[in-house]
């Protein structure tokens, strides 16, 4: 099944924690295997650990990991490169 903008989600960040965003994609969905670039918007920002470009992260939905993706930009709005897994 494919991830579309819009998509309500996990992040799991290097700290090892999740944390919920929004998925904006910029071609408004990636097929399983696809890869493509987007934005999370995280919904607790206070809560975020430092990013740095390049981290990479998990997509989850509770213990199931769905997608990857790279951070490539600024923290706040952060462009990814996502994975769909399935």
């Amino acid at each position: 099944m494919p991830m579309i903008s819009g998509y309500r989600s996990l992040a799991r960040l290097h700290d090892g924690r999740d944390y919920g965003f929004e998925l904006d994609l910029d071609f408004g969905s990636l097929s399983p295997g696809e890869r493509g670039p987007g934005q999370l918007s995280f919904w607790e920002v206070a809560e975020l650990p430092e990013l740095t470009e390049g981290q990479e992260f998990e997509v989850r939905e509770g213990q199931k990991v769905v997608g990857w993706g790279t951070l490539l930009g600024p923290q706040g709005k952060d462009p990814v490169a996502a994975t769909d897994s399935e």
